[in-house]
């Protein structure tokens, strides 16, 4: 991953940020760290501390693929992640655990009764973003 300043328009840092390719990555609110997504074992979601390049955390169990997409809530306090696995994760950051999972197995309907489903191979959440009060989750598939 690099880091530029964007002031100078020069590079501050470069590390690596795990196996595999980088997926997606999300700018903490206060903007003193990315989470970053990578296709290491087990989905793995990873917190870097961007000013010195180290890992803070690395939270795993919540999926069995490679991660498709992640984002913060406008708190800070959690992030969410989709894998090709078809599953969803909201993650507690605090207490560094999963807080809430969806899987595709597991149906979720909207109000009217439609059944939402975003966990196919045309469909799979490939980016998130939440509404600035947090009370909404907007999923972009890879179908629109």
């Amino acid at each position: 991953m690099f880091v530029w300043d964007l002031t100078t328009f020069t590079p501050l840092r470069n590390f690596r940020v795990g196996i595999g390719t980088l997926c997606d990555m999300a700018v903490h609110p206060d903007a003193r760290f990315p989470a970053v997504a990578t296709t290491g074992p087990r989905g793995m979601l990873q917190v870097w501390d961007v000013r010195k390049g180290k890992l803070k955390s690395s939270l795993v169990g919540g999926h069995r693929s490679s991660l498709t997409a992640i984002a913060f809530s406008p708190d800070g306090d959690s992030v969410v992640s989709a894998s090709k696995d078809n599953t969803a994760s909201i993650w507690d950051l605090k207490a560094l655990m999963e807080q809430n999972h969806v899987a595709d197995n597991h149906p979720r309907y909207m109000e009217g009764g439609d059944l939402l489903n975003f966990w196919s191979d045309d469909t799979r959440a490939s980016s998130f973003d939440f509404s600035p009060d947090g009370e909404l989750l907007l999923i972009g598939g890879l179908n629109g």
